[in-house]
């Protein structure tokens, strides 16, 4: 090991993938040590703590790499990208929808460590696009604060890998995250459960490049990658490379109707739905009657609307 090898600004949850997260942490600390790796691990007490510290480490790193699942792999991209840091990935969540859109290997730790230094080594990495999320509400995404993205504004701008999504995902996103039973796809399933029998539907203001349009659905989604939700292939075409989004909107459907279509959405057969309408997009400005409903993006709170997504082609270089 020597002062002329590469920096790597580590983050790691150890409490992802239902505690799988702390095991996974400290076999890849021990294979980085193995290999004579030079690494900072900037993992806080909290996520503004670990936001904090991983942008000071990362300005004097040369790759930050992230041990955790989707949430973790969000904060570490906005890392990643603030600082034009290529990111590497040890996929160790529950589900790891980001990992897998992202085509990267859901592995054993130490196998996944060894193939991100092997990129970092030979600067090996791929280009993918991410979604850049401006508005929301400051208050609603404290674990941002402190990014020098968004240092003294109260218009941010977030990175997001994944599927940003409003509606009634994103309500159940957030009766699921106040829950720490079941773990997984289950409490996503059971959240469903409960949400379902009050769900409704919104009178959306949305201007899709450009072009204004006024629409009533239950959920609108703008996706990056396939799935969400522990396996929810909400748009099972997206594709993180060929620099555009897909705007995915569910129009309202009766309760028992919902019932019947939504386990599709594991397959992605849903999208032959004609509820469903999926298209090709670059930028969609989102509003909602009343303006308070959450949004969701990685799985993380973003905020509320109204917001502005737009895609930034190869906005991210990933270690593979």
């Amino acid at each position: 090991m020597s002062a002329d090898d590469p920096l790597v600004c580590l983050l790691t949850n150890p409490t992802s993938g239902a505690g799988r997260g702390r095991g996974a942490a400290s076999a890849v600390t021990a294979e980085l040590h193995r290999l004579g790796v030079r690494f900072f691990d900037a993992t806080g007490s909290s996520a503004s703590g670990s936001l904090r510290r991983a942008h000071v480490a990362a300005a004097g790193a040369d790759a930050v790499v992230v041990v955790g699942g989707d949430g973790m792999v969000h904060l570490a991209a906005e890392v990643a990208a603030a600082h034009d840091l290529p990111l590497g990935v040890v996929p160790a969540g529950t589900g790891d929808d980001v990992a897998r859109g992202l085509g990267l290997a859901v592995r054993d730790p130490g196998d996944a460590t060894r193939a991100v230094v092997a990129a970092l080594r030979a600067g090996r990495t791929r280009p993918v696009d991410v979604l850049a999320v401006r508005g929301g509400d400051p208050a609603g995404s404290p674990e941002h604060r402190g990014s020098p993205r968004s240092a003294g504004s109260d218009r941010y701008e977030r990175v997001v890998l994944g599927v940003v999504s409003a509606g009634f995902d994103a309500l159940v996103n957030e009766r699921a995250n106040g829950w720490s039973w079941p773990r997984g796809r289950a409490r996503y399933v059971m959240a469903v459960a409960r949400e379902l029998p009050g769900r409704r539907s919104l009178d959306y203001s949305l201007v899709v490049d450009g072009v204004p349009e006024h629409r009533q659905a239950l959920l609108v989604a703008v996706a990056n990658t396939a799935s969400f939700g522990g396996g929810m292939r909400i748009a099972p075409d997206a594709d993180p490379g060929d620099g555009v989004l897909d705007l995915v909107v569910v129009a309202p459907l009766p309760a028992w109707e919902l019932a019947r279509v939504f386990p599709r959405v594991f397959s992605g057969t849903h999208v032959g739905h004609p509820a469903v309408e999926v298209r090709r997009v670059r930028e969609v400005e989102l509003a909602a009657e009343g303006d308070d409903l959450p949004v969701y993006g990685d799985g993380e709170r973003l905020g509320t609307l109204p917001l502005r997504v737009g895609v930034r082609p190869g906005g991210l270089r990933v270690l593979a």
